[in-house]
């Protein structure tokens, strides 16, 4: 797996700029680019990412299954089937233009070497299946 930390930029933090949340519309676009290989599990400040898992912004504060993010510096952890999947995502992720993107918004990435082993965290709220099961005249 991959561990990525989301950290405030060394130039934002000598000029003493506020570091502020990440923008919920930034954090969707990395787990878009993280989610082109397949197999993937993540999860983002310690919170699962699952097919329904909402990233939004709840009054100011950046939210993942509704639960807020801690200001930069938080990690988000990328585990794949395979090593070589993982390697494949890890130099996919050296070279996205994104990563720009996140230095616009005064954050730095910082990409961790590939490690054989990295764990997950479990997601760890009800699903709901409802709108899953067949209805009546289906």
């Amino acid at each position: 797996g991959i561990e990525v930390s989301i950290e405030p930029s060394p130039e934002a933090v000598a000029m003493g700029l506020d570091i502020e949340s990440i923008a919920p519309d930034l954090l969707i676009r990395f787990v878009n680019e993280i989610n082109r290989f397949n197999g993937l599990y993540v999860s983002i400040d310690g919170h699962r990412i699952i097919n329904t898992t909402a990233i939004r912004d709840i009054n100011g504060r950046t939210t993942v299954n509704t639960a807020p993010l801690q200001t930069p510096p938080f990690t988000i952890k990328i585990v794949s089937g395979s090593m070589e999947n993982t390697e494949k995502l890890y130099n996919h992720l050296m070279s996205s233009t994104i990563l720009d993107d996140f230095y616009i918004a005064n954050l730095s990435v910082v990409i961790a070497d590939p490690v054989e082993k990295l764990t997950v965290e479990a997601y760890d709220k009800d699903i709901d299946y409802k709108e899953l099961q067949k209805g009546e005249g289906s």
